[in-house]
């Protein structure tokens, strides 16, 4: 009888020593993020439930999926932690600390942000701009109201306003190119229609020291005079006297 006895003890440490081999083999191949999910899991599922350090884990355990690029197990993470941050408020609130349910508020809205929720997002945020000024802090509230305007912008498809002055100033500089880039073209094409033109009524180019032509005077041919014959001495005396007896 005292042999089972002692069989079956041996029998149950081994067993213990098996279980408790497999359990730390599991938590070795368990990776960092496994194991944030895990402390939310017990945090969120404690007799009193701690569901704003439920939502820090569960945010960590979020961002270590994306890292490691598994990001369906990032989404559902990220939506635990908006679950358990917007919860936690109704715990918090009872107990005056309203300081931290705006900060529980706005964690919660960077989840859904994450998430791409962004509605959901202006939603809670909304509720920690209430809770920040009801505690007093007055630049916290300013703060998530920017962030709010900034998501409200997006969804209406309006830039911010940097972005916009950039855009600005590229198209400025686009115009400014555009038209020095006209004007040049203009002014070649200007120049090349001046010489084209010069050339056709130029013809062809006249040396600078060629003289001048003028027309020649003609003359006209001179006449021979005429040669006149001597006259006889008969012919003196005849002339005489017809000079003479000529009435």
């Amino acid at each position: 009888m005292n042999h089972s006895k002692k069989s079956i003890a041996y029998i149950t440490t081994g067993l213990l020593f098996i279980a408790l081999a497999v359990t730390t083999a599991a938590a070795q191949e368990n990776s960092p993020c496994d194991v944030y999910m895990e402390q939310a899991e017990l945090k969120a599922n404690l007799q009193y439930p701690d569901y704003f350090g439920a939502g820090e884990e569960y945010l960590l355990a979020a961002d270590c999926y994306q890292r490691e690029e598994e990001y369906q197990k990032a989404e559902s993470a990220f939506k635990k932690a908006a679950q358990n941050f917007e919860t936690a408020p109704d715990y918090l609130v009872p107990g005056g600390d309203l300081r931290q349910a705006a900060i529980s508020y706005e964690k919660a809205g960077k989840a859904y942000e994450s998430l791409d929720q962004t509605q959901d997002a202006i939603n809670a945020y909304q509720l920690s701009i209430q809770r920040y000024r009801d505690s007093g802090h007055s630049e916290e509230a300013q703060r998530i109201q920017r962030i709010i305007d900034g998501l409200k912008e997006e969804v209406n498809g309006i830039l911010p306003t940097e972005e916009v002055n950039y855009i600005a100033i590229i198209g400025l500089i686009s115009l400014i190119t555009l038209f020095l880039s006209l004007s040049l073209l203009i002014l070649i094409a200007i120049a090349n229609l001046s010489s084209s033109k010069e050339d056709k009524e130029g013809g062809e180019p006249k040396s600078l020291g060629e003289p001048k032509t003028t027309k020649k005077e003609t003359k006209e041919p001179e006449k021979p005079e005429k040669k006149t014959k001597k006259k006889s001495p008969r012919q003196r005396a005849i002339e005489k006297l017809r000079k003479k007896y000529k009435p």
